[in-house]
């Protein structure tokens, strides 16, 4: 499995959040957040990694989301949210299924495009 990253050193006393997803959605998240979190996002797009890589402080994994070795090597485990923000409702819901059943994550959210 593929798993590339940049790291800022995330702060330790800072709560992670792991971000599904370096789309549009995404990354406003982690714009929007890095002051007070230490976001992680993760995209098995690398064009869309290098874009995430521009936002200082932010830790960028670029692998497949449904990965748990992706998410191992992310250093998911204990994080305080997770979000799922790619277009992908398959990848969301098995997204937030590994990251809440296997790395423990409770605050779990997925961005759907489906309605209902």
């Amino acid at each position: 499995e593929r798993a590339t990253w940049t790291s800022a050193e995330a702060d330790p006393m800072k709560p992670r959040l792991v971000i599904a997803g370096g789309g549009p959605v995404g990354l406003a998240l982690a714009s929007r957040t890095v002051l007070q979190w230490a976001p992680i996002v993760i995209d098995s797009d690398p064009e869309k990694c290098r874009q995430a890589e521009q936002i200082e402080g932010l830790t960028v994994v670029c692998g497949d989301v449904t990965s748990t070795l992706v998410l191992k090597r992310a250093k998911v485990q204990g994080a305080s949210y997770a979000v799922a923000t790619t277009s992908d409702d398959e990848v969301n819901a098995e997204f937030c299924r590994l990251i809440r059943e296997q790395f423990g994550a409770h605050n779990v959210v997925a961005l759907t495009g489906s309605p209902g």
